[in-house]
C-alpha cells in the first residue's frame, strides 16, 4: 500500500512539473497548422523608436517591451512575439506573451485589461498570453482556435476582460 501511495505521489509530482513553463519561446510557440493559409513574415514591420522587430522573438529590452505591450509594461520581464500573415488578404493573427515578475504584477495588469473583439487573453503562472487577429471575416474563429490551443497545450486559463459600456447621460444631469 505504501508503494502505491509513493508511486501515486511521484506520478502526481511529475505531471505537475510537466505542466510548468520551461522556456518562453518553446512553450508558447503556436502550431503553424492553426493557420494553413498564412505565413510567418521574417520581420514585423511596426515602426518603433528602436526599429523593426524580428518575428518569433523573445524581447527583453524594457523600452521595446513598452513600445509593443502597452498594458502595465513596467513589471514585464520579457515578451514572446509570434505573428502570422494571410497570403491573400494581408490580415494578421498572432500571440504576444508577457512574462511578469510575479503573479501579483500579473493580477494588477489583468485588472487594467478591457474586452476587445480582436483579442483574447489567457494566463498561466505569471504569464499573460494575448492572442489576436485583425481578420474581419475569420478573426473570432482564429482567436478561439488559439485560445483552445493554449488551454490544451499548457493548461492556460481563459481570462475574460471587463467590458466597459458607455454610461447613459440622463436628461437634466
Amino acid at each position: 500500500m505504501k508503494r502505491i501511495l509513493f508511486l501515486f505521489a511521484c506520478f502526481s509530482f511529475i505531471i505537475a512539473q510537466s505542466q510548468k513553463i520551461t522556456s518562453i519561446s518553446t512553450d508558447f510557440k503556436l502550431d503553424s497548422l492553426l493557420f494553413p493559409d498564412m505565413v510567418t513574415p521574417a520581420k514585423i514591420y511596426t515602426q518603433l523608436d528602436n526599429g523593426n522587430i524580428n518575428n518569433l522573438s523573445v524581447i527583453t529590452n524594457p523600452s521595446l517591451i513598452c513600445s509593443l505591450f502597452k498594458v502595465d509594461c513596467k513589471n514585464v520581464k520579457k515578451i514572446y512575439l509570434e505573428n502570422y500573415q494571410d497570403r491573400n488578404s494581408g490580415s494578421e493573427s498572432g500571440v504576444l506573451v508577457a512574462e511578469y515578475k510575479d503573479i501579483k504584477s500579473l493580477d494588477t495588469a489583468l485588472n487594467k485589461l478591457l474586452a476587445n473583439k480582436q483579442k483574447g487573453y489567457l494566463t498561466k503562472e505569471n504569464y499573460l498570453i494575448q492572442v489576436w487577429s485583425n481578420d474581419p471575416k475569420h478573426g473570432e474563429e482564429e482567436i478561439i482556435k488559439m485560445e483552445n490551443f493554449y488551454q490544451n497545450k499548457i493548461m492556460a486559463k481563459l481570462y475574460v476582460a471587463e467590458e466597459i459600456y458607455p454610461t447613459e447621460v440622463l436628461p437634466g444631469e
